[in-house]
């Protein structure tokens, strides 16, 4: 009887000074090697693609094509790591395990979907960077039947840290429903390109965090960028309101779609729609070694085995941490209060009507309001 599933356990022992691996094994289900959907000439091409790319992965009704023999470093694994052979996995299942390919709307909904997994903080994330403790389930994409007023769309999508803060700081923050179905939208904008009820959305809170005591503290939102590069020991962080029941939802930071990066060397839909249709996370980045390929990657780039990398855990925040209140600042120098001429019918000399403005207005005051008496 063949068997399957080979994975790596690791025990750590003392402080770091040994890593053991052994080898686990677990009856195939098919000793064969036959599988479902075997004559999917997309399936087919994508089980021998895995095989090829990630020879030390088994599938579920396939073993891994490497030898087993081969001997390991104490700090290496397989690149690509264990795939799901459970019913209703989805797009996380091996590739062998699909039963069919996944129809065009299907494709489309997971290409355009709007929720990401992001990091609530102003700095760019990256592995070694200063980063909140984890990242969350966000909107950040506008609902596609959305039609674009002022620029609303491009705001949504925007990264924390490419605002100039033209509009109000209130604009950037991540919101959070209070609802029985808790959703969480990047900032206002996606919000509002999505309809939501903004009645029912509370603002996070904007924290300064820093690895040590720092004398000068942030005044206005347009210092934040001076700041952060004047202080690479520092980041602002937002933060869930903690005196609810809400409960944003996390989760793991993987690049999971083709061209995440903006670095796609050259588009070939086979390679976008297997990044899109299993899982088998590879070296804890991608999705699967596809999605690795599609951004910004070759062939010749792939590894067969990756290290382990231990780290230490970090304190949910470091040392000096300040609650920022920019609201105070901001009202001295904006004005909420809108023209009449926006509320008429006509328009002043030189004047058009945009009502986005008076949404927008509309919205920061009740936000205002709302946010005053739940904070009390």
């Amino acid at each position: 009887m063949e068997f399957a599933r080979k994975d790596f356990n690791c025990i750590l022992l003392v402080n770091g000074f040994m890593l053991l691996c052994s080898h686990v094994f677990a009856e195939s289900t098919f000793s064969n090697g036959r599988y479902p959907d075997e004559n999917n000439r997309f399936i087919t091409t994508l089980v021998e693609d895995f095989g090829r790319l990630c020879p030390f992965t088994d599938q579920c009704y396939r073993t891994a094509n490497a030898s087993t023999n081969r001997t390991f470093y104490w700090n290496d694994i397989p690149c690509c790591r264990t795939c799901r052979c459970e019913q209703e996995c989805g797009n996380e299942c091996c590739p062998d395990y699909l039963v069919s390919s996944f129809s065009e709307p299907e494709l489309f909904r997971m290409k355009h979907d709007p929720i990401e997994c992001i990091y609530p903080q102003f700095r760019p994330y990256t592995r070694r960077s200063h980063n909140y403790k984890t990242p969350y389930k966000m909107v950040s994409h506008c609902s596609m039947d959305f039609i674009n007023e002022q620029e609303t769309r491009q705001k949504c999508e925007k990264d924390y840290h490419e605002f100039n803060f033209d509009d109000s700081f209130a604009m950037l923050m991540p919101l959070t429903s209070f609802q029985d179905n808790t959703v969480t939208f990047k900032n206002m904008y996606c919000a509002i390109c999505n309809y939501a009820d903004v009645s029912r959305l509370l603002m996070w809170r904007p924290i300064l965090n820093c690895k040590r005591h720092v004398d000068d503290i942030l005044e206005s939102p347009n210092d934040i960028p001076g700041f952060l590069t004047d202080h690479p020991y520092c980041n602002v962080f937002f933060q869930s309101t903690y005196n609810t029941e809400l409960y944003p939802e996390t989760c793991e930071m993987i690049t999971n779609k083709c061209n995440m990066t903006g670095k796609w060397r050259n588009y070939d839909s086979f390679t976008e729609i297997a990044c899109l249709s299993y899982t088998s996370l590879f070296n804890d980045q991608y999705k699967n070694v596809h999605c690795f390929m599609c951004n910004g990657h070759i062939e010749s780039e792939v590894k067969e085995t990756c290290k382990i990398e231990i780290y230490s855990p970090a304190p949910p925040f470091l040392p000096f941490t300040v609650v920022l209140d920019f609201k105070r600042k901001e009202g001295l120098n904006t004005e909420y209060i809108a023209d009449k001429s926006l509320f008429d019918e006509s328009c002043g000399f030189d004047a058009v009507l945009d009502p986005y403005t008076v949404y927008i207005i509309n919205i920061y005051k009740s936000l205002d309001e709302k946010m005053a008496n739940l904070l009390i």
